[in-house]
């Protein structure tokens, strides 16, 4: 989003060639300016949000350097107006459960925003080990939410290691390395080709294509 106009560019040059577009931000740069004109060109808007009290979310890292961070009120202000200006898209919310929010309950807010898929992720810790849980922990803030179980989506470390694709802003792949080892990152991609590049990481593709198959298709017949 930091590309302004290129990134809307981009969103719907994928748009235009049939491609399934959705992004995931963590709503700092979601302006309603930019969201009226991305929002119908999307398939899936996904936000990323840890907790809805402002000393965690400080401690997390979701606040800025000026210490501003998403509240509850523009939460729920982006969530309807994605929704007014595009009635078939897909809604997501992401939380990376970790040592801080491990014990926050975040029913009422996913009640009042119903969003049409919650992805409780239990952090990976790529760099700092302090901010892990036990999976007794993320069990539990799982259970928390039992009631919200049909939009609830599950991601233990087990499930994400090695289950993502990402490109760094180099063009190369990287993948999670061992615990608090940072990164595998491979050679640029444009370089050596994605062949050779995809070689020199990890990825499990079943455990990929797993994900993707999940998320709902509520626009589907719209594409």
């Amino acid at each position: 989003m930091l590309l302004g106009k290129c990134f809307l560019d981009a969103v719907r040059r994928a748009n235009n060639l049939g491609s399934r577009t959705s992004v995931i931000t963590n709503g700092h740069f979601l302006e309603p300016v930019l969201l009226e004109e991305l929002a119908p060109d999307l398939s899936m808007l996904g936000i990323s949000y840890d907790t809805a009290d402002p000393e965690l979310a400080l401690q997390v890292g979701r606040a800025d350097r000026k210490k501003s961070w998403m509240s509850l009120e523009q939460l729920k202000s982006i969530c309807d107006q994605y929704r007014a200006l595009n009635p078939l898209g897909i809604l997501k919310l992401n939380t990376v459960v970790n040592s801080v929010n491990f014990q926050d309950d975040l029913s009422s807010l996913m009640e009042s925003i119903r969003p049409d898929k919650w992805k409780l992720l239990s952090v990976l810790p790529v760099y700092d080990p302090s901010t892990s849980i036990t999976l007794e922990q993320y069990r539990n803030y799982v259970e928390r939410h039992a009631q919200l179980r049909h939009i609830i989506s599950e991601e233990d470390n087990d499930s994400m290691q090695h289950s993502y694709l990402m490109v760094n802003p180099a063009g190369c792949f990287y993948q999670n390395g061992d615990t608090g080892k940072g990164y595998v990152v491979s050679e640029p991609i444009l370089q050596v080709g994605v062949g050779t590049a995809l070689n020199q990481i990890l990825f499990d593709e079943i455990a990929f294509i797993k994900r993707y198959q999940s998320i709902p298709l509520k626009n589907i017949t719209d594409k």
